[in-house]
Order: structure tokens, then sequence, then C-alpha cells
């Protein structure tokens, strides 16, 4: 080979090594970019996780206020402002009407608003609530200790007859100043009063969720990619260092040991590559993989958001409807009215607040629907045809009830 064939020989190999060296600095590139991409879509999944443990015990929460809210009141007990209430229908006294409600987890009826007066006073009996004065007479409190701020005690009461009327009684009255006091041994019906959970406005359950994902990296994070990058400048540097020398130091025995050198450096960097494509593919399936599964995150996220809304509408509802006054019992609100209209007209007054006259689909519903002691309109009717009678929602009577009906 003349010298200057070999000048270009020198030539072609720098050429190669070069070319073979931009080829893996952009391999390298690449290479660091995927590493920073699939760190960033790997840094999301646990932002994801915390966000559906976030709203997964937020959801149970919910859950639980709902169920406690729903399931606070035993059987045969009526909800109504955020406390349960039971109305005997048998006769105790006072004491005895206490010791059953205390078995229970509750007590005799505290009034607290004209609301909760005209509440107790619609069930039309005389009833022992949780009004005494035998510690003190003359000093009225309630069975939790406090005292008595609003009064709607009957006219000329309490009037303590033979200075033995020491306990509280609702008179079966229309009135709304309707309490007596009466001796505490007499024999009467009682309320009892438990105390349900209170409004939704825990903080928790009221706060927005917003999903805002972040990716911050520490200096220890981003110390791998910024080595990967040194290593990869001082290589190249190295590498043009060694091309570019000038051919003036090289003897022609160095020349034959230099064109080895670089197909040496060419096997090597042809590796090299070979190596950073196979680790690129790997990252980019790796990165297809994690991508893969974001739609399953934010699929969980949506329903569990959607859940999570339900539930406080649910909850909003049951909250709105007792503080309109309405009763909750068994799963459905009751209004009772306190004036009167016909069967149409009352059925309108429902309709227009999204209900409808009562339908009575069991024993327990018709013995609750009983226990005020009034003449009430309920959702029965056989105006479409004589003798046979329907529910207003197009259902039979069916003869189990058969027995409710007064001819």
């Amino acid at each position: 080979m003349t010298p200057d064939a070999s000048s270009k020989k020198e030539k072609l190999f720098g050429l190669v090594v070069v070319s073979f060296g931009l080829l893996c600095v952009l391999q390298a590139t690449v290479n660091i970019s995927l590493r920073l991409t699939l760190y960033s879509s790997c840094a999301k999944t646990p932002d994801f996780e915390a966000i559906i443990k976030n709203l997964t015990e937020e959801r149970e929460d919910l859950k639980r206020m709902l169920s406690t809210w729903s399931n606070n009141c035993q059987p045969r007990w009526v909800y109504f402002k955020h406390s349960c209430y039971y109305f005997s229908s048998i006769v105790k006294s006072w004491q005895e009407s206490r010791d059953y409600c205390q078995q229970r987890g509750a007590d005799l009826m505290i009034i607290n608003s004209k609301e909760e007066q005209e509440f107790g006073s619609q069930y039309k009996r005389n009833t022992w609530i949780g009004l005494t004065d035998s510690e003190t007479e003359g000093i009225w409190k309630w069975v939790d200790g406090t005292a008595v701020n609003t009064s709607y005690w009957y006219p000329g009461q309490p009037y303590n007859k033979n200075n033995d009327e020491d306990c509280g009684v609702i008179k079966g009255l229309e009135k709304e100043n309707n309490w007596n006091d009466l001796p505490c041994n007499i024999q009467r019906y009682w309320i009892c009063e438990k105390v349900g959970p209170p409004c939704v406005r825990d903080n928790k359950l009221r706060k927005e969720f917003c999903y805002h994902i972040q990716i911050v990296r520490t200096t220890e994070e981003e110390a791998p990619y910024r080595s990967e990058q040194l290593v990869v400048i001082i290589c190249w540097s190295s590498i043009l260092r060694f091309v570019f020398k000038e051919e003036a130091e090289m003897t022609p025995d160095a020349s034959s040991k230099k064109e080895k050198l670089f197909g040496l450096v060419v096997v090597s960097f042809g590796l090299l590559c070979v190596l950073q494509a196979a680790v690129n593919i790997s990252l980019r399936l790796a990165l297809y993989s994690s991508g893969a599964k974001m739609p399953d995150f934010e699929a969980i996220i949506k329903n569990l958001t959607e859940e999570g809304e339900d539930l406080k509408r649910k909850l909003s509802s049951f909250a709105n409807n007792s503080q309109l006054g309405w009763v909750y019992f068994n799963h459905s609100f009751y209004y009772f009215s306190s004036n009167v209209k016909s069967w149409q007209e009352s059925r309108e007054y429902c309709q227009q607040r999204g209900a409808d006259l009562m339908i009575i689909n069991s024993k327990e519903e018709q013995e609750f629907g009983s226990q005020f002691d009034r003449d009430t309109w309920i959702g029965l009717t056989d105006n479409e045809t004589e003798g046979v009678w329907k529910w207003v929602d197009g259902t039979a009577l069916g003869t189990r009830f058969i027995n409710y009906v007064f001819v």
C-alpha cells in the first residue's frame, strides 16, 4: 500500500470512527431521553396510587356516614333532624320509661327547638319526656343536666299539685304549649331519643379533589443521568483527540498499529451501538407497558370519583329532607301534615315535593303510620274501578293487607 493510499485509509477509518461515535452519542441521547421519560411515567404511578387511596378512603368515610345515618335507628325507631326517636305503645312510670331508653343507648326526649316540640306533639298521647325537677324543686332540667332554655308549658303549669309532680309530660293536645308536670310514678307513654350523627360539615368530606401530577427530582435522582452524559462527553472528546492527532508524530510502524487500533475501535463502537440499540428497545417496551396501564388508573379514579359524588348527593338529600321536617323510617322519608286537605290536594302537595301519598308495604309501616292517632290520607284509591283498590303507583292492594282496611 502506498503512503497516499495509507493516508486515505486512515482518513476513512477516522470517518468511520467519527460516524460510529456520533451514532453512539445519538443512541446514548435517546437512551437518556427514554430513561427520563420512563422515570417520569413511573414516577406518576405513586401519585395515582395515592389519589386512588385517598378516594377509596373518602368513599369508605361517606359509606360509613350514610350507613350510620340510615342504620342508627333501630327497628320501629324514626329519624328526625339528626336523632332517632321511639314512640312507645305501652305505658310505664317516668323512671321505667327512662330505663327502657337507656338500655337501648338512648334517653327520654330532650326538646331543643320548636320543630322538635311539634314533632313530639303529633303523637297525640300523654308522653313522658326527659324533663324533671327532682333534684331541686322548681328548677327544671333535662336528663342530660342542661337547663330548659325554651319551654312549652301549658297555661298554669307547672303546678306541682300536692308537691309530688316532678316529671314532665307532653299532653295529647293540639296546642303548641302542652307540657305538664305529673307524679313520676304515674303510668304514661314515652318518647326515647338517640342523638344521631351531625350534618355533613366535615371539611374532609367537602374538600375538592384536584388531580395535578408534578414530578420533582432531587439532586440524587438526577445524578445517574448527569453521570451518563458526562461519560459520553469524555469518551467523545477522547475519540476526537485520538483521530485528529498530527500524523507527523506517527512512525510507519506506529501507523500499522494505528490501523489495527482503528479496527478495534470500530468494532468496539459497533458493539456499543448494538448494545445501546438493545437497551433503547427494552426501554421503549418498558415505556409502552407503563403507558398501557395508565387508562386503568384513570378509569379507577373516574369510578371512585363518581361513586363518591353519588354518596355525597345521597348524604345531602338525607340531611336536607331531615332539615325540612321529614321523618325517616325503614329506608323512606315521611311527612305528616299539620293541616287538612282533600285526597287529591294532599297528593299534589306530595308530588310537588318529589313524593307521593304513603304506600304501606309491611306491618311495621302500617304501625308506623297509625301511631299518630289521627285520620290521614294514604295512597290508596278505587277511583278507576269501584271496589278494586290500588296504590297510587298502580300496584294492587293485595290480600295480606286487607285487615288494615276499615270499611
